[in-house]
């Protein structure tokens, strides 16, 4: 058991497999509790001050007489907290028991980043396994690779989203950035991809473009296909052609994007080397090698119609 009491004018006590957060102090506190392996958040909540949340965590869930484990619904081993204003705190538990808060870690915001965007069931996710497959790094809090969905970074998720439009403070910028990076782990010897879609949303992407200074954009250009068969393309294909169009061309301010064509990037290996050469990378692909990268990712050709 490991407890955590008073923090940032929060309680957090993780007990017997029992979550509660109660809010001491701020007007308004977001939790959201996260599968880390499956890069799923079964839920989120935003309360008020004085109240609480509390939620059990089911390890041992079974199904069929087989235990679920961390494929349970209901099965998480990290949470986040934030005002999405002025802090970010995330917090791991270990072997089911232990909760421990995984501290900040100095961040130089002018470090390269490559960030992957497009519209959601738009085609990011499949990109993005194509990355790491290539050994490119996604972030170490990415989920397991057996994952269909969804190759990002948890905390980066969670932080562009709910936190970072919200922030002007230079200085509270780099204390929530730190927090960030440590759950994704930079690695100044590679090439470091963030991948998230729908950032023209809150001028997301522009805010990056004018905070980050060595920021690279790779924004995915995919049309509606009538052979997809996830919840999220079904979804795409629903979407309004302006509001494809708006989030697949984000809006941002002096640098450099690459607007990927999906069909062309599955089909030829060329041009997957030109988007490998802008990122920076020294791989270059033959026809066996970007064929056996399909294969790893198990590529569907299907999609391509």
């Amino acid at each position: 058991m490991e407890e955590i009491i008073n923090y940032r004018e929060y309680n957090l006590r993780y007990i017997d497999k029992e979550l509660t957060v109660i809010n001491v102090g701020h007007n308004h506190l977001y939790t959201e509790i996260i599968n880390t392996s499956r890069n799923f958040t079964p839920y989120n909540r935003r309360f008020g001050r004085n109240s609480s949340w509390v939620f059990q965590n089911k390890p041992n869930e079974v199904n069929n007489g087989l235990p679920l484990g961390k494929d349970s619904f209901y099965y998480f081993d990290r949470i986040h907290v934030t005002d999405k204003e002025t802090f970010y705190d995330i917090y791991i538990i270990i072997n089911d028991k232990y909760l421990f808060r995984i501290d900040p870690v100095e961040h130089d915001i002018n470090s390269p980043i490559v960030l992957v965007t497009g519209h959601s069931g738009g085609g990011t996710s499949i990109v993005n396994k194509s990355l790491k497959s290539l050994g490119l790094h996604i972030g170490d809090d990415a989920g397991s690779w057996d994952n269909r969905k969804a190759f990002e970074s948890i905390a980066f998720r969670t932080y562009l989203f709910h936190i970072f439009p919200n922030i002007q403070n230079p200085e509270i910028l780099q204390e929530t950035l730190n927090s960030a990076f440590a759950s994704y782990v930079y690695k100044p010897k590679e090439i470091n991809i963030i991948k998230l879609a729908d950032l023209e949303n809150n001028q997301i992407a522009l805010k990056m473009s004018q905070d980050f200074p060595n920021i690279k954009f790779i924004s995915i250009i995919k049309q509606k296909s009538s052979e997809t068969r996830s919840t999220e393309g079904v979804k795409f294909n629903d979407q309004g052609e302006y509001d494809i169009y708006k989030q697949q061309h984000p809006t941002i301010e002096g640098s450099p994007i690459f607007h990927l064509d999906w069909k062309k990037y599955f089909t030829d290996y060329n041009y997957v080397n030109k988007v490998l050469k802008y990122i920076g990378s020294d791989i270059v692909l033959n026809e066996d090698t970007f064929n056996l990268m399909l294969k790893e990712i198990s590529f569907d050709n299907s999609r391509l119609s």
